[in-house]
């Protein structure tokens, strides 16, 4: 079969406090070897990737988020991303595409 996702697991860690919540969450994936070889489809590493997220309650209305996705940094190739179609790019052609670095995300809510 094609394009199946390998074996994986979702785990996360709380803190609570009164006012404030921290996250730890981690995605872990074995490795996919059994991979169609009619779509010449390419067998994938196994990876984990490590999320932080936290909240602040300012007030009963204000709420701040902030978090960093794969806090690592982790250089990682998911089983069900693209591969590179374009030629001439810097890339090799039919390779796999990286998943997304590192990054930081914040927003504020207000509830009225």
């Amino acid at each position: 079969m094609y394009r199946i996702a390998p074996p994986n697991i979702t785990t996360s860690v709380h803190y609570n406090q009164e006012n404030w919540q921290l996250t730890l969450a981690s995605k872990v994936y074995v490795k996919q070897d059994k991979v169609s070889a009619l779509n010449r489809e390419q067998a994938s590493s196994g990876y984990a990737v490590f999320d932080l997220n936290g909240q602040y309650n300012i007030s009963n209305q204000i709420t701040v988020n902030a978090g960093i996705k794969n806090l690592l940094d982790k250089n990682y190739r998911n089983h069900l991303g693209g591969y590179n179609r374009v030629m001439e790019n810097g890339f090799t052609h039919t390779d796999r595409l990286t998943s997304e670095g590192r990054s930081v995300w914040a927003n504020v809510s207000y509830q009225f």
